[in-house]
């Protein structure tokens, strides 16, 4: 998953082959047709990595695999954040409904150029406790980076179970239990309070946890090794300080740090080796920055 929570979508058939620099941004009509003008060169190496992971496929229509999106789906997004997800999600699902516990947060997301006129999207400030959709909505349903945040994740599994229809497809992440671990040693101790996160879950906790709703595992697995170093080597360097609030702490001041960048670039190297892609599989199956769960509701009724 990306850096910093959320992830940004674009084509999955962008040529990644070395960075492009600042100079390019503006000149290359590659990128600014495809709209990625607006990254910076850590940013377009955390996307590489992402759609290499499975994300984001152009080419199928899946936001994830055996996450295929159509017009005829119904998508549900608890816990959208800045809204990332949804420049993806946006060109095929039908109808998306957006949801997250931040109103303010979402008043901007909802402000986007981007979103400003799309017609398939409504924004919904609400609990992930209580979602305010209707049972047996949705065709497909997103809970990423979530559960880690909540009270009480059998009451929002619950819930995400509920607004399915037989047969949805839901694509569930967590943060890996070991990039945790490492975070617990390097991020300041506000990380780990509400409202940010107040669990960690184990392969075996997170999947159990899946499974109990009621819903049937298809897939599991994890990815972003990439961001697990990269986050960690942040919170190392520029975490707060003594006086100094959590809040304050500002990740685009990375994107123009030298060790940052090196590492950036480094990842983009190895992932050009001709076994690169070998390599991010194990070092994402060592410490992945997420946990990924693909599960389908069952169809009790052809039972």
């Amino acid at each position: 998953m990306a850096l910093f929570r959320r992830k940004r979508s674009d084509d999955a058939d962008l040529p990644f082959t070395g960075l492009q620099t600042e100079s390019a941004i503006g000149t290359t009509p590659e990128l600014v047709d495809l709209g990625l003008s607006h990254l910076n060169e850590i940013q377009r190496v955390g996307l590489r990595d992402d759609v290499l992971a499975g994300f984001y496929r152009n080419d199928t229509q899946e936001v994830f695999p055996g996450v295929h999106l159509g017009a005829e789906d119904v998508l549900v997004d608890v816990g959208c954040g800045s809204g990332g997800v949804l420049e993806f999600c946006q060109r095929y699902a039908g109808k998306i409904f957006a949801l997250d516990i931040d109103a303010e947060a979402l008043s901007v997301v909802r402000s986007r150029t981007l979103f400003a006129d799309a017609e398939n999207i409504s924004f919904v400030s609400a609990s992930a406790e209580q979602l305010p959709i209707t049972t047996g909505t949705a065709t497909k349903v997103l809970c990423l980076e979530v559960l880690e945040h909540v009270d009480d994740p059998e009451l929002v599994v619950a819930e995400l179970f509920r607004i399915g229809r037989p047969g949805c497809i839901y694509l569930i992440s967590v943060p890996g239990q070991f990039s945790e671990s490492m975070m617990q040693k390097v991020a300041p101790r506000e990380m780990f309070e509400k409202p940010h996160h107040i669990r960690i879950f184990s392969q075996t906790e997170f999947s159990s946890l899946v499974e109990r709703s009621g819903l049937t595992i298809l897939t599991e697995g994890g990815s972003g090794a990439f961001s697990t170093l990269f986050v960690a080597m942040y919170w190392q360097k520029f975490g707060t300080q003594p006086g100094q609030s959590f809040e304050a702490v500002n990740p685009e001041i990375s994107h123009h740090d030298p060790l940052l960048q090196d590492w950036a670039k480094a990842w983009n190297y190895l992932l050009d080796l001709p076994n690169g892609e070998a390599i991010k599989a194990m070092f994402d199956t060592l410490v992945p920055k997420s946990q990924i769960i693909v599960a389908i509701k069952p169809d009790l009724s052809a039972v």
